[in-house]
């Protein structure tokens, strides 16, 4: 909801809702909460790894025996959403505000500070009567956008702020000063890799309070099993994500249209998803027949167990789950040399790790799995080894056990 301030009125508004906050937050404190209620706010789309992600964190609540609500916007709340609450037991409740990200530069309270400050004060009035009203004693965010909800550290109940994305931004010194007096052993940053952490250490607190960011990798596990390939005497190179710039589409069809002009045999390239670059891509590539931009399609275990090398060319990457569910199919993987995809792929152990700064070394290292099929199939078996001891779900849920003990 869009909210208009005039300047001049600014510091009385402040007051008066500062006085508010801190009437309703000792309020707060004198509530008594229930030890496992617990308030979730997740912010995911339609498709991806965040919304799997928020499925799976709900059902791990659900097996601890917590009292769960969900707050989520009338855009997240479809059939899908629905249907999942009929199996997993958790409240629901539907909300309208809209949450912002906002930068603090140089003074709090000078003209551009204080329109801020309102909506970050609006924001933490507006938690703090969820809070009270569900006498939650924790609370659950998981985002992937950085620095949204950031400022739910100075709620007085136990916080889990898990991010997806990597904070690529430094963060503004006013909520840099508030993290780094609030991060505790009762509010936790987890992150999805340790480049992840890294780079919150570096951008948000400055390298202070690492002991309270935890690293928690995502973990993969099949829809359906067992499942058999589809025989075929064609090679297939598969990519799963979204159609979006960061994945790196266009390099991904130029390094596959000469794999293909360089490649003896027959061999087919498809790419599972959906985005805002999906039609650019399905144009680029009409002029070969051999490469596939199919769109989303929810049976991802077939395709793993048809494909012959997974190629994740992505130029930002936290964690792929997607590369993490072809090393549990035994795949070989060629991922792009940056981020946090190092973390799972080990070069010429479980596949290739190659730079995305020229298409050459990735399809060298493609023509190399679909040459040398002994080679592709010990690295794809290196490749599930380091799934079954790093990536999951049974691993996953024993450090989330750690942060939720």
């Amino acid at each position: 909801m869009e909210m208009v301030f005039k300047p001049a009125c600014n510091f009385l508004k402040i007051g008066w809702l500062l006085c508010k906050l801190t009437v309703s937050y000792l309020r707060l404190c004198c509530t008594k909460r229930q030890a496992k209620a617990c308030i979730v706010h997740a912010h995911f789309g339609k498709l991806g790894g965040t919304r799997t992600y928020f499925y799976s964190l709900i059902e791990y609540l659900s097996a601890k025996q917590f009292d769960i609500t969900v707050l989520v916007s009338r855009d997240q709340c479809d059939e899908e959403l629905l249907q999942f609450q009929s199996m997993v037991p958790f409240s629901m409740e539907q909300i309208d505000f809209e949450f912002n990200r906002t930068t603090f530069a140089g003074n709090i309270f000078n003209k551009n500070n204080r329109r801020h400050l309102l909506y970050q004060i609006n924001e933490l009035a507006f938690y703090f009567t969820h809070i009270k009203k569900c006498k939650a004693n924790w609370c659950v965010l998981s985002e992937a956008n950085p620095e949204l909800l950031l400022f739910l550290f100075l709620s007085p109940v136990r916080l889990v702020y898990i991010l997806h994305t990597v904070a690529t931004d430094r963060l503004d010194s006013f909520k840099r000063w508030m993290l780094n007096r609030c991060l505790s052993p009762r509010k936790l940053l987890v992150t999805v890799s340790q480049f992840s952490r890294d780079t919150l250490l570096r951008n948000w607190t400055k390298g202070r309070h690492s002991g309270y960011i935890k690293v928690i990798h995502n973990f993969f596990e099949p829809r359906v099993s067992p499942v058999q390939a589809v025989k075929s005497t064609q090679k297939r190179v598969l990519t799963i994500g979204h159609v979006e710039a960061y994945k790196n589409p266009l390099f991904w069809i130029s390094a596959c249209k000469k794999v293909s002009s360089r490649y003896s045999h027959s061999v087919q390239f498809i790419w599972a998803g959906d985005g805002s670059l999906f039609k650019q891509c399905k144009a680029a590539s009409s002029d070969t027949d051999n490469i596939h931009f199919i769109g989303y399609d929810k049976n991802v275990d077939q395709l793993y167990a048809d494909c012959d090398v997974y190629f994740q060319p992505s130029i930002l990457e936290s964690h792929g789950i997607a590369v993490i569910g072809a090393m549990h199919y035994a795949k070989p993987c060629v991922v792009a040399n940056s981020q946090g995809l190092p973390e799972s792929v080990i070069d010429d152990v479980t596949g290739k790790l190659v730079s995305i700064q020229t298409e050459d070394e990735a399809v060298a290292a493609i023509l190399h799995c679909l040459n040398n099929t002994a080679q592709a199939n010990e690295w794809g078996g290196a490749g599930k080894r380091r799934f079954d001891a790093h990536f999951s779900k049974q691993v996953w849920q024993a450090k989330m056990d750690e942060v939720f003990s």
